[in-house]
C-alpha cells in the first residue's frame, strides 16, 4: 500500500504531484461540509466525522490513474485491513485521493467491486465526485456526495 498520513500532517514528499493539491482541495468538504447541519435532518451531514476529525483518526493515501484496476482493488482491500487494525478503533475515515481526471467510470465500477468486503467488514464506501447522482437516505433532491474534488 502506498503510505499513508493523517489529517493535519504534511503530505509525504515523495508522492506525486496531484496528491498535494488534492489533499488541499478534499479537505473543505471533510472539515466543513460533512460537520455542518444535514438539510434535511436533525444533525451534522456525517454523525462520526466531528470525532473523527476531533482525534485526528482521519486516513489518506492515494492512487494514480496509471494503475491498473486489479491494482485498485488490492489497494482498497489493503486500505480496508489498515483501517480495521489501526491502533484507534474509534471513529474515523481513510479517503483514497484520486487525480482530478480519473476515469468515473473506473471510479464506480471499483466502488461496486470493493462494496461487499466493505460490507462485510462493516465499513461504509463512498464514491465522492461532483456529479454524484446518489441522493441522501433523508432526500431523494439532496446529494451529500457530491464534492468538486473527487
Amino acid at each position: 500500500m502506498n503510505q499513508t498520513w493523517r489529517i493535519g500532517d504534511l503530505v509525504p514528499e515523495n508522492s506525486p504531484a496531484f496528491v498535494k493539491s488534492c489533499y488541499e482541495g478534499v479537505l473543505p468538504y471533510l472539515t466543513d461540509f460533512l460537520t455542518a447541519q444535514h438539510p434535511h435532518r436533525n444533525g451534522v451531514m456525517c454523525p462520526f466525522m466531528p470525532k473523527a476529525l476531533g482525534s485526528k483518526n482521519v486516513h489518506f493515501t492515494y492512487f494514480k490513474s496509471s494503475g491498473t484496476d486489479p491494482q485498485l482493488q488490492e489497494l482498497i482491500a489493503a486500505c480496508v485491513d489498515y483501517y480495521k487494525n489501526r491502533e484507534d478503533a474509534t471513529y474515523g475515515a481513510l479517503v483514497i485521493l484520486l487525480e482530478e481526471n480519473f476515469d468515473m467510470h473506473r471510479l464506480l465500477r471499483a466502488h461496486i467491486d470493493a462494496k461487499h468486503n466493505c460490507i462485510k467488514n462493516e465499513l461504509m464506501l463512498g464514491a465522492l465526485y461532483k456529479d454524484s447522482q446518489a441522493p441522501s437516505l433523508h432526500s431523494q433532491e439532496y446529494f451529500p456526495l457530491r464534492t468538486p474534488t473527487p
